[in-house]
């Protein structure tokens, strides 16, 4: 095959076309302020979010990790509490651990979402919440697993980590749980330049905790209720993500031009018996973080788009189970079916808003010859 340009697999929000005059006058205007934390930059981020998804109730975090980790603390949960969480879930387990609550693992379906009949069966008398994953920036059956939380009486916390922007019937992600948090690091939908997150809540007890919990657990300055750390965006980050977001819904649009052209491009091949991508159900309309295909010759094909300019990664190469730091949570090789046969299949190929026609159908062709030789 001839010689292509290299594909970049993402890009971070400096890279964007458009935006990096505005963005660097921003981060000027930041600094020539004097005001780093918790300012106007910040103010005008949370109205944003608010404005965004129809919630009034959102406080910023230094990332996405503290989101989780603050959103399952103001459950005041025991020891022996559980929550539930997909196999997968490899980042979003980290703080749950972390936050001293019990964790169950559950399998996923064939495009890596929490398998919704095998959450019914993990239930049990210690089960107080779901954490649902909407990974990729595809979303879970919401409607499905909602039912099953009102009948059990669970919290649902939604990890939009990798989904702002994505809808099921209509709806926002981050707007059917009683908890959602989100992540702005580089590379998500709606991304900084280094870390934070934020957490969306209907309920008024929690957002009033994580208002506290975000600085010291203080309910006025030096007036602390509880032991906290603290979690803060920067003003830069801000700033940045200020500008970022005016863009989000153009970028959607764009990115599912995106996986329009990389699916089109797949049905005019024979690929479909190596490759599969991973699809939205019918209801759902992803503002896809990832571009996610379950493949044969996974490594092989690696080293081969590498070698062609196409670089690729795996989101997540390991089921939890699997790691070293959860091996207490006593499950076994096994024990999550799919979760593992997608870790040892899947690969994120690249996908964002400035990928050409010309680039997907370069790719296509490439794993096209990669199979064929």
């Amino acid at each position: 095959m001839n010689e292509y340009r290299r594909i970049p697999l993402s890009f971070n929000a400096l890279d964007k076309k458009g935006t990096k005059r505005h963005l660097l006058a921003a981060i000027l205007r930041t600094v020539k302020s004097g005001m780093y934390l918790n300012g106007p930059q910040g103010t005008r981020l949370v109205q944003q979010v608010q404005r965004y998804f129809g919630e009034k109730n959102v406080v910023l975090t230094g990332s996405g990790h503290d989101a989780l980790f603050i959103a399952v603390k103001s459950f005041s949960l025991a020891p022996d509490d559980e929550v539930i969480v997909p196999a997968n879930a490899y980042p979003t387990v980290f703080p749950l651990v972390m936050a001293g609550v019990g964790v169950r693992l559950v399998d996923v379906d064939e495009n890596g979402q929490i398998d919704i009949s095998a959450l019914r069966k993990a239930i049990s008398s210690k089960t107080k919440g779901v954490v649902v994953v909407h990974m990729y920036g595809l979303m879970a059956d919401m409607t499905a697993l909602m039912h099953i939380a009102h009948k059990k009486h669970l919290f649902v916390i939604e990890d939009c980590a990798q989904a702002f922007g994505s809808l099921q019937g209509g709806k926002k992600s981050g707007t059917f749980g009683d908890i959602a948090c989100f992540s702005f690091y580089p590379t998500k939908n709606l991304a900084t330049f280094g870390d934070g997150g934020a957490l969306m809540t209907k309920r008024k007890k929690v957002f009033e905790y994580a208002r506290m919990a975000v600085s010291y657990g203080e309910q006025r300055r030096y007036k602390s209720q509880f032991i906290s750390g603290h979690s803060r965006i920067p003003e830069i980050q801000a700033a940045i993500l200020n500008i970022a977001i005016r863009d989000i819904s153009r970028n959607a649009r764009k990115r599912k031009e995106v996986f329009r052209w990389y699916r089109e491009a797949l049905k005019e091949t024979n690929l479909g018996k190596h490759v599969r991508l991973f699809l939205p159900t019918p209801e759902t309309d992803p503002m896809m973080h990832l571009l996610v295909a379950e493949v044969d010759d996974r490594d092989g094909l690696r080293v081969f788009l590498a070698k062609k300019n196409i670089p690729t990664q795996v989101h997540y190469p390991y089921p939890v189970h699997s790691v070293s730091a959860f091996m207490h949570l006593g499950y076994r090789k096994g024990s999550f079916p799919m979760a593992e046969r997608l870790a040892r299949r899947i690969v994120s190929l690249p996908y964002h808003e400035y990928l050409t026609k010309k680039d997907v159908q370069y790719i296509i062709d490439t794993m096209k010859f990669f199979y064929a030789s």
